[in-house]
């Protein structure tokens, strides 16, 4: 089974600001939708958190928490990378599928570094942030919750692929 990161991020990596997506992008999300749809999908408990526990559908939901996490016929519940991966493989044994996507949030994106195989990122424009949010950020002390794109990855990914894993929306 191949591991592969998919993630939009901000020109400076940022992939969301206190929770949310800083973004309101049509063109990713269909590419993350089509791209990740059938698959093993990975997420840590606050990303899962911030789409309202909502599983998405036709994807096999795999929530990583360092606790025990309530779980549901929609989604599986793990507390480590290697029980997200062997779930991930289980799955995909079972319906015959090649591809596990990690879908972040940025501590799971760190946690995956290792073990995934390619990356698929979309660097989102400038017309499609949401400028307020974007200039919130921007000031210190405002409390807000800033989550990148981990740098060492980043670069790593970088070095190791180029820019052709870049989609640009």
């Amino acid at each position: 089974m191949k591991l592969i990161a998919i993630a939009a991020m901000t020109s400076n990596r940022i992939i969301a600001i206190d929770g949310k997506m800083p973004w309101k992008c049509t063109e990713d999300m269909k590419h993350f939708r089509e791209t990740t749809m059938g698959s093993p999908v990975i997420m840590g408990r606050k990303t899962f958190d911030s789409m309202n526990r909502k599983p998405l559908s036709g994807r096999h939901n795999i929530v990583l928490s360092r606790s025990v996490y309530p779980e549901a016929t929609e989604y599986k519940s793990v507390e480590s990378v290697s029980q997200a991966i062997s779930q991930a493989q289980k799955y995909c044994n079972l319906i015959g599928c090649d591809t596990a996507y990690v879908i972040g949030g940025e501590e799971i994106y760190k946690q995956f570094a290792p073990y995934v195989d390619e990356a698929n990122l979309s660097i989102i424009e400038e017309k499609h942030l949401d400028s307020e949010l974007i200039q919130m950020a921007d000031y210190s002390g405002k409390g807000l919750v800033v989550n990148y794109f981990p740098l060492e990855y980043y670069k790593h990914i970088l070095k190791v692929y180029g820019a052709k894993v870049f989609n640009r929306f």
